[in-house]
């Protein structure tokens, strides 16, 4: 599973453009987050269909990376994103997207994707 990270301006329309973009392919959003600095925003996907997401993002003029990721949960407590943060940084893994995808029971879903899967894969078990 892969997600799309997407610079784009920090304007209105930008996020719109690239949500339409996705949408006129029939892409449905698995997971989206997004994030603005008041230069820049990037809005990260992650896409049932990463071919036809591929194609759309492809027809923009934003800058995409792509990232594998991996599904892990966390408790639903206060502390959990830090212990997380803490155990990949201790394995020397560079996070590139972290995004909440869903809850079960009180745990949270949570896909992650960095520069090294493999360390990644290492250091979630």
């Amino acid at each position: 599973m892969r997600a799309f990270i997407v610079t784009l301006a920090d304007r209105p329309g930008s996020a719109a453009e690239v949500f339409e973009a996705v949408a006129a392919a029939g892409v449905d959003l698995q997971g989206i987050a997004g994030i603005a600095n008041g230069q820049t925003g990037i809005v990260a996907l992650i896409p049932d269909d990463e071919d036809a997401c591929r194609r759309a993002l492809a027809a923009t003029d934003h800058s995409v990376v792509e990232t594998e990721i991996e599904m892990t949960e966390a408790d639903n407590a206060p502390g959990s994103a830090a212990r997380l943060a803490r155990r990949l940084a201790d394995a020397g893994v560079n996070i590139q997207v972290m995004l909440p995808i869903g809850m079960n029971g009180g745990r949270i879903q949570v896909a992650i994707g960095a520069t090294d899967n493999a360390k990644l894969k290492s250091a979630l078990g």
